[in-house]
Parts: C-alpha cells; sequence; structure tokens
C-alpha cells in the first residue's frame, strides 16, 4: 500500500479546509438572509414555492433562492460591488452540510473574502443583534424628527392664524 506523498496531504487539508469555510460561510449566509433579509420572489406553483431572500450589508449582498423545483433545487450567492463571487448550488431540498454539487468561487479578487471575513469573525448572532438595535435607533430617530417636524408645523400654523410671518 503506498503512503501518501507531501503533496496528497497537503491537497488534502486544503480541500478539508475550504469545505470546512463553505459551510461555515454557508450557515452565517442563510442564518443573516433568515434574521434580516428580505423576500423578493415568492412564487407559489402547484407543486413547490419558489423563494428568494436577499440581505445586503456594506458592498456584500447575499440572496438564497431556494425551492426551484418541487425536488428542490436552491441557489446561495454572494455578489460583491454588484460582482458574483460566491454561488453555491445544490439540486436537494437544503444545504446540507454546505455540501455543493457546482460551486463556484471567485480566486481572482481577494477583497471579498477579507471583508466576508470580517463578518464571520463577529458572528451571525451579534451581527444580527447589531443590525436589529442599528434599526431600532434609526426607527426611534426618524420617529423622534416626525414629531419635531409635526411640532414646528402646529407653531406655524398657529403663527399664522396670529398674523406672524414664519
Amino acid at each position: 500500500m503506498a503512503t501518501k506523498t507531501e503533496e496528497e496531504k497537503s491537497l488534502a487539508a486544503k480541500i478539508r479546509e475550504r469545505e470546512q469555510l463553505v459551510r461555515k460561510i454557508v450557515k452565517f449566509s442563510l442564518r443573516l438572509i433568515a434574521a434580516r433579509g428580505k423576500v423578493t420572489t415568492n412564487d407559489v406553483r402547484d407543486s413547490h414555492t419558489h423563494v428568494v431572500r436577499e440581505f445586503t450589508i456594506g458592498e456584500l449582498r447575499f440572496v438564497e433562492d431556494a425551492g426551484q423545483s418541487m425536488m428542490g433545487g436552491n441557489n446561495l450567492y454572494i455578489e460583491f460591488q454588484g460582482r458574483k463571487v460566491f454561488d453555491l448550488t445544490n439540486r436537494s431540498a437544503t444545504f446540507k452540510k454546505g455540501v455543493a454539487e457546482k460551486l463556484y468561487w471567485d480566486n481572482a479578487r481577494d477583497d471579498w473574502f477579507q471583508e466576508i471575513t470580517k463578518l464571520l469573525a463577529v458572528g451571525s448572532n451579534r451581527l444580527i443583534q447589531k443590525l436589529a438595535s442599528e434599526a431600532v435607533a434609526k426607527k426611534r430617530k426618524a420617529e423622534q424628527e416626525a414629531a419635531a417636524a409635526e411640532k414646528l408645523n402646529k407653531l406655524k400654523t398657529k403663527a399664522r392664524k396670529l398674523a406672524i410671518e414664519v
């Protein structure tokens, strides 16, 4: 029985590392899309439902395209600066452990990978919490601004009734 050469060991290690990373990206992306994404397509057909959900953060856009046929068929892709840099295709009903029938990974650019690595370091739970608190703060600020504008409008209306130039 032949022993593994250094090249085989190195290649096997690279494959394991990439598979782990793909699983991590898939899990992270799907959690982020589920928590903060919006449905852009919801097409109910006779035997299945085709749903496209997406979420954008910074220059990264995460898209899950699920239920393409009654036998399954899912794509998870990531765009960076409007260009697809990651595309995972799986024909089964779900993304089982991040294993793909087909994977596109843009090796030409590493800037997208640096961005997603930063997000992975934060973690999906903390990122989702941060985004939720930012959304609450933004909503609160908008409500305060609307209340201030309403108050100013009432004052202006009262001033006009009293013949005060506004």
